[in-house]
């Protein structure tokens, strides 16, 4: 079956266990509501700046425009003086009382000639200061401008901090000559352009020209301001909103381009909570999903990885040949956990079963089967005691040498099986301890007092080799007829010693040896009867020859 690309996506992440990749599935299915969740809150919040950036420009506008009533009545009251109707001091009185009648927010009243000369004041001063700036100044700019100016006056002659519009006076043929200014307290203008509505109070402030706060009131005796190229960039005719360090400001002109009026809505006492609210609503959806992947690690642990984690055990327990017993762990388990571990449980019952079964089938086997060795030995012992006894009674000549070779093949025989019927090992035989015996028992047959004395000496050199028990007899017979044909070549030969060799070659093949110096092997080697030939076919084997000197 094709494996699925996600599944080795799976491997490559590490998401190896069940809580793991449970845990990523849920994780993509709920990415993409996670988003939009963590987008509808941001537009909420987004909503919620764009209401407050209203409200205060709403107040900003609202405030500003009954000021702007007021300085229309004030420009218009300021135009029916005539600076050379004014000819003592005590006529600004008189029309001081005059304006304050409509206008009770009023502090001062002045007039200048054209010389910028003060004709009269009121309330009276010796030595009246209207700005920082001299008036001859003021009137330089009214001559150029041909229109109203208004500023901010930290104390004037009425001993208060004021708000001043001054108007321009000129003749029939637009000559100045003089001007006339009223001056109403910051506190009040202040106090009225913060008169607060849906629900919020607001901080004002007055900026000049040049962007610099003249006089503040509400949060920004405490607030950090805009800067003034912030302020400058937003002077014009009609009002601006901006925002400067998440903050909502409106700039209005109170009179362009003289002097502007900064509004900002100061939130609640309780305006944290909207912070809170507002940084919930963002931080939510993030709260939401990794709680959701809380409690889905917590609940896969419990109803899933543990109990497996069990199931797993039960396993464990049949492979460590122990009788899976019951789980109580499991009785709060789903029930297909449960089916499974009951199912597991059953199967390893069966399992053990059958394996007794099998056990004791394979015991009893290998007991039918070494009682089979056993018996097969000992007919074959039986057959040599005959082929001896039959021999016996000849007293030489190819007969009597073809029983005494019967009855060395039929021992060849009987050995293999007493090994394996010794070693009970059925798969497989040592060969070279099988190989020693038949040689020494070929050699007490075969050498005869005239083999002696000619010296021949046989020398064994093996190694412990093990093989499957169907190559035993075939090996068996090889070493036995080599070492017989070795024996017949070289009975006339003097002082002649011949090595057999038993070992693995360093392909791990196993390797007989008959090695014969003095260059007798190839006459060995041509007098080797075809049985050898015959077997090592069987086995699959190879006779190699020393190569020619």
């Amino acid at each position: 079956m094709r494996r699925l690309p996600i599944a080795d996506s799976f491997r490559v992440l590490g998401l190896n266990t069940v809580r793991d990749r449970l845990l990523a599935i849920l994780f993509v299915a709920l990415l993409p509501a996670g988003l939009l969740a963590f987008q509808s809150a941001r537009d909420i919040v987004e909503r919620r700046e764009r209401l407050i950036d209203q409200i205060v420009m709403d107040q900003a506008m609202t405030a500003i425009q009954a000021e702007s009533r007021a300085v229309a009545l004030a420009r218009g009251m300021l135009l029916a003086i005539n600076p050379n109707a004014v000819s003592e001091p005590r006529d600004c009185p008189a029309n001081f009382s005059q304006i304050r009648t409509t206008l009770p927010d009023i502090l001062s009243l002045a007039v200048w000639n054209e010389e910028a000369e003060q004709i009269c004041a009121s309330p009276q001063v010796s030595r009246p200061v209207l700005l920082s700036q001299s008036f001859p100044e003021l009137l330089a700019v009214m001559r150029e401008r041909k229109s109203t100016m208004a500023g901010y006056v930290p104390q004037n002659f009425s001993g208060h901090a004021v708000v001043f519009v001054a108007e321009p006076h000129f003749d029939s043929r637009g000559r100045l000559v003089g001007a006339s200014s009223l001056g109403y307290s910051v506190e009040g203008v202040l106090a009225r352009l913060s008169k607060g509505q849906h629900g919020y109070s607001f901080s004002v402030a007055l900026v000049d020209s040049s962007g610099q706060v003249v006089a503040r009131r509400g949060d920004f005796e405490n607030q950090a301001l805009p800067s003034r190229s912030l302020l400058r960039a937003n002077m014009a005719t009609d009002a601006q909103g901006f925002r400067d360090r998440d903050h909502a400001f409106a700039l209005v002109p109170y009179h362009h381009p003289d002097l502007y009026v900064l509004v900002h809505a100061d939130l609640p006492n309780g305006h944290w909570r909207d912070e809170l609210v507002a940084g919930l609503s963002v931080a939510s959806p993030v709260l939401m999903m990794v709680l959701t992947l809380v409690l889905v690690w917590i609940a896969t642990d419990f109803l899933l990885v543990r109990p497996l984690a069990t199931v797993t055990r039960t396993a464990a327990a049949y492979v460590a040949r122990e009788r899976p017993s019951a789980t109580p762990e499991l009785a709060n388990a789903p029930e297909e956990i449960r089916r499974l571990d009951e199912s597991l449980r059953t199967m390893a019952e069966v399992l053990v079963g059958r394996e007794k079964v099998l056990s004791q089938a394979l015991e009893d086997e290998k007991a039918l089967l070494r009682e089979l060795h056993h018996r097969v030995k000992n007919n074959l012992q039986m057959i040599i005691s005959l082929l001896a006894m039959q021999a016996r009674d000849i007293d030489s000549g190819p007969a009597k040498a073809s029983l005494l070779l019967a009855q060395q093949r039929v021992y060849v025989l009987s050995q293999v099986h007493q090994q394996l019927y010794a070693s009970g090992q059925l798969a497989a035989v040592r060969i070279d301890g099988l190989v020693a015996d038949l040689i020494r028992n070929v050699l007490s047959v075969q050498m005869s007092g005239t083999a002696q004395e000619a010296g021949v000496e046989v020398a064994l050199q093996l190694e412990a080799v093990s093989v499957p028990a169907d190559y035993a007899v075939p090996l068996a017979f090889i070493a036995t007829e080599a070492l017989v044909s070795a024996l017949e070549t070289v009975a006339d030969r003097p002082s002649v010693q011949i090595f057999v060799r038993l070992s693995y070659d360093p392909e791990g093949r196993v390797r007989f040896t008959l090695d014969v110096p003095n260059g007798l092997t190839d006459e060995v080697a041509d007098a080797m009867p075809r049985l050898i030939s015959a077997f090592c076919q069987q086995l699959g084997g190879e006779i190699l020859r020393p190569p020619p000197f």
